[in-house]
């Protein structure tokens, strides 16, 4: 199966999503929250979120905007898309919108947004991907994809060489997160229940996955293009040799020379097999690589989608 998927740097999208929700009359004075004046009896919330990237509906899921309740119960508030052009948000006619109307759910209780990708745009829950998420304090939650701060902080080397296939052979043709000690080389904080890292190599005009990690002191979930990994184990550390197995349209083993090489969160479930927009890191590899270098990554988490909800 090819896994591949050209990469494309995510688009900046800003807008401003109202729903608006109506008092209901027979409410009984404990049941009402006091708003501003001058909005009388009309509750809603503003959302801006800016640097979401277009997604292909049938390849790569839809937008899905959440509101979470007291026991973090999800209420479905709206599908939107990204225009690919403008940046705008468009509905699945591609009509611009930015306003929202709904009397299903009481935005007074909602204590936090969430946005989710979705493979099923009439989803009626999220199981998708986490994309960005905030909690509402004094009727503001900031948006940020739900993972620790420090993922602007992680960085880390890759090491050029194919272990699985014993010394000096085709060493231009796998890499892994080793030093030239064979110890961890990448700082990455810890994981969540919804989001893992994976790692992808740009190589061939391919976009091809390499395994999935948690932590950076073992190894990944699978060897898939590794050789004799009995004879001559991989090391327990994240990596690939690209020597066998290969993906259509390929010939391994291949020079991994000029290819590029990132580390992505993705969706722990439900998720695609494309890379998601949320790459932490990237590396460039050199040409005419031999075996044996020492490749450093850049942190790219600084362009992450983020945004702001207000309650009002």
């Amino acid at each position: 199966m090819n896994l591949s998927r050209t990469h494309r740097p995510p688009r900046r999208a800003l807008f401003v999503l109202s729903l608006i929700l109506v008092g209901a009359c027979n409410q009984t004075p404990t049941e009402i929250t006091s708003l501003p004046r001058a909005l009388g009896e009309v509750q809603a919330v503003r959302v801006n979120m800016e640097s979401l990237a277009p997604l292909e509906p049938t390849t790569e899921g839809t937008y899905i905007l959440w509101g979470l309740g007291e026991r973090n119960q999800a209420q479905r508030l709206a599908e939107f898309f990204i225009d690919p052009t403008t940046g705008d948000v468009i509905d699945a006619n591609g009509v611009a919108i930015d306003t929202f109307r709904t009397d299903e759910v009481a935005l007074r209780t909602l204590q936090g947004i969430l946005v989710t990708i979705e493979a099923n745009p009439g989803a009626e829950s999220p199981t998708g991907m986490q994309i960005i998420s905030g909690t509402f304090i004094d009727r503001v939650a900031e948006l940020t994809v739900p993972i620790s701060s420090g993922i602007t902080s992680a960085a880390g080397t890759l090491r050029v060489f194919t272990p699985t296939d014993g010394p000096d052979t085709n060493e231009n043709s796998g890499l892994w997160m080793v030093d030239d000690a064979g110890e961890p080389s990448l700082n990455m904080p810890d994981t969540t229940a919804a989001l893992q890292l994976e790692t992808f190599i740009e190589v061939g005009g391919q976009n091809i996955n390499l395994g999935r990690f948690d932590v950076v002191d073992n190894r990944d979930d699978f060897c898939r293009f590794c050789a004799d990994f009995e004879e001559f184990p991989q090391p327990e550390r994240p990596g690939d040799d690209l020597l066998v197995n290969p993906t259509e349209g390929l010939v391994f083993p291949i020079d991994i020379s000029g290819a590029t090489v990132r580390i992505s969160l993705e969706g722990r479930f439900n998720d695609f097999a494309q890379q998601s927009q949320l790459i932490v890191l990237e590396a460039v590899l050199p040409t005419g690589l031999v075996g044996g270098e020492i490749v450093g990554f850049t942190n790219l988490a600084a362009s992450f989608p983020k945004g702001r909800a207000v309650l009002y």
